[in-house]
């Protein structure tokens, strides 16, 4: 990660800012609040 970190620093431009791995799409049912962290 401390690599990582510093690759990003260095060359934001660079970096995918807009990775979607975590984005709930807006068409997915909402998620039971017995489930959310």
């Amino acid at each position: 990660n401390n690599a990582m970190e510093t690759l990003i620093q260095r060359f934001p431009a660079q970096y995918l800012w807009s990775y979607n791995r975590y984005k709930i799409p807006p068409e997915a049912p909402a998620i039971p609040s017995s489930l959310q962290r």
